[in-house]
């Protein structure tokens, strides 16, 4: 809505309402176009690294063959550097060929393996990356969160141990004694 009254008088409270609900849905439009933009963005590469998860060979994970899997370890950082998205351990795995379940199985079955230490280390910098990417405002907090928690085993905990069990339910006053204090409140 364009303005209808001169410059120098105050807008009507019903002229800043329009003007505003207009800009707002301005706003909403453009917002909305980005979102599905950038959706169409993450759905592509979704797209992409499942076709070249189809056509991906498996990279043994034996340990001679250690070098190569940081190779293509260091070749997916790289990728995701230029394409500007965090590392995830999905994505890795998908580009050597494995799912993640695939991946943590391995692991499972030989903790100790060179390999097995290596993605570890591995998670633990994707999990490293997300929370620096959080605390500087480059990632949305709320789900690097739950990624951190979720993915990468990151979860507060802490236990409640109480000082003295002896009369932990008994009351610290006699019934008598809250009686008085009820009483007393009442008035």
């Amino acid at each position: 809505m364009a303005r209808t009254t001169p410059l120098n008088i105050p807008m009507t409270v019903t002229e800043m309402t329009e003007m505003a609900e207009e800009k707002s849905g301005h706003y909403r439009v453009e917002g909305d176009a980005q979102r599905k933009k950038e959706l169409q963005r993450i759905i592509n590469l979704s797209l992409a690294e499942l076709v070249n998860a189809a056509h991906t060979e498996k990279l043994s994970l034996t340990p001679d063959n250690l070098p190569e899997l940081q190779q293509q370890t260091a070749l997916y950082m790289k990728t995701c550097a230029e394409a500007g998205i965090p590392p995830s351990i999905e994505s890795l795995c998908l580009a050597l060929g494995y799912s993640r379940s695939g991946i943590y199985k391995h692991q499972a079955l030989y903790p100790d393996s060179p390999v097995s230490e290596w993605l570890e280390k591995v998670t633990d910098i994707f999990a490293g990356i997300i929370d620096n990417g959080a605390m500087l405002s480059h990632l949305a907090p709320a789900p690097a969160i739950f990624r951190l928690k979720s993915v990468h085993s990151r979860k507060e905990s802490f236990e409640l141990v109480p000082q003295n069990n002896e009369n932990l339910f008994q009351p610290k006053m006699t019934n008598a004694e809250m009686l008085k204090l009820v009483e007393s409140l009442e008035d």
